[in-house]
Formats: structure tokens, sequence, C-alpha cells
């Protein structure tokens, strides 16, 4: 088990050494004990406010993130990707109750592991993205970014079986932007597999109409 709570973390762009607010990689052993990563202050973090790698049953829990980074594909605010571990599976996450403020809200994407009983539930965050231009939508980026490049049988894994919960959260760009949701993006018509069945969501009803 690992908790990493109350700390600060403020990148001045100074340093040449970019990198995430906070970033939990390589478990102990592929039993990946619980995580707990609560009540941290993240500003101007280069990529993602919150990363974690291959720690599956990690809650992610009352943080505050201001500018999440927009670097790349593991940007943002809260992420769950690969960057190179020993789990085989990817399973039981739980984000609730953050607060991001100008920055894009969370990324699912670890598409040579396996989806365990349930992938995340996502509840009871608020999410200010105050962008003044429009998303990409190439399916790397988004406020909500699940599996740009996952195969079809990821998608079906995680409808069919209701493997993803995302409820109660609130979203909002005071430059009247609209919102983009990405969920296997460029699987449907972009470089993603061929046989995939994704799509991307421009707007807070077309998400909702989803389900």
């Amino acid at each position: 088990e690992f908790n990493v709570h109350d700390n600060i973390s403020y990148y001045s762009g100074a340093d040449p050494y970019k990198g995430m607010g906070i970033k939990i990689k390589h478990p102990f052993n592929t039993d990946s004990p619980s995580g707990l990563i609560t009540r941290n202050i993240l500003f101007n973090s280069y990529r993602a406010g919150i990363g974690v790698s291959g720690h599956n049953n990690t809650i992610v829990r009352y943080n505050y993130i201001k500018n999440g980074g927009a670097s790349d594909v593991t940007a943002g605010g809260i992420v769950f990707i690969d960057l190179g571990d020993s789990e085989t599976e990817f399973t039981n996450f739980t984000v609730e109750y953050n607060t991001l403020i100008d920055s894009a809200f969370i990324e699912l994407i670890a598409s040579n592991k396996t989806i365990g009983s349930h992938l995340a539930t996502i509840r009871y965050n608020v999410i200010s993205d105050n962008r003044a231009t429009s998303y990409p939508t190439d399916g790397l980026d988004g406020i909500v970014r699940v599996y740009d490049y996952g195969p079809a049988s990821y998608y079906n894994d995680i409808r069919d079986n209701n493997k993803l919960t995302i409820d109660y959260n609130c979203y909002y760009n005071s430059a009247a932007v609209s919102l983009y949701f990405d969920f296997f993006a460029t699987t449907s018509g972009g470089p993603g597999p061929a046989d995939a069945t994704g799509a991307g969501y421009t707007g807070l009803a077309a998400w909702q109409a989803f389900g």
C-alpha cells in the first residue's frame, strides 16, 4: 500500500527535468497493492498533474490541480497510462472529489493490458478548462480521453459489461468552447485499429447522450 498526501508542487518552467506533478510508476509486485493520492495541490505541471502507471486499485481523491500541462498524450489533469511496468491488467481506479482548473480532466489508456472486473469509477469532480480555442479532435486531446487507440474488443468489454462509471461530474468552460470527449476516438476513421468502433463527442449533450 502507498499514500501520497498533503503535498504542494509548482513547476516554474525553468527546470529542464520536466514531468508530472505526481508520478507513480513500477509497482513492487504484480499483486499491485492499493494506493491513495489525496489532498495534494499541484500547479503548472509540464505533463499531467497526477500520473499513475502499473498500480491498480488506486484512489485519487480531494486533490486540486491548476494548469495541468498540455505537452503530449500524458498531459492534462489525471492520467492512468502504461509507462512501462510489470502489470498485465488495468483495473479498479477511483477518481472522486477532485478540482481541476484550466486542465483537461482524465485519461485512461493502456492498450497492451487486459481490463479487470471494473476499469474505473470517476465521480463528484469539478473541472473548468477555460481554453479559448477548440479541442483538437484527433483523439489525442479532449477534456476526457479513454483508450485513444484501444481495439474493438476493449471497447465492447467496457460498454457491454459496464466496466467504466463516469457520473456526477461538473464540467465548465467560461470561454464558450465546446468540450470534447474522446472514447476510443482514434479508432473511428482515425489512425487507430481498423476493427475498432469508438468516437469523439463534441459538447456535453453529445457525451451525455452516448451514456
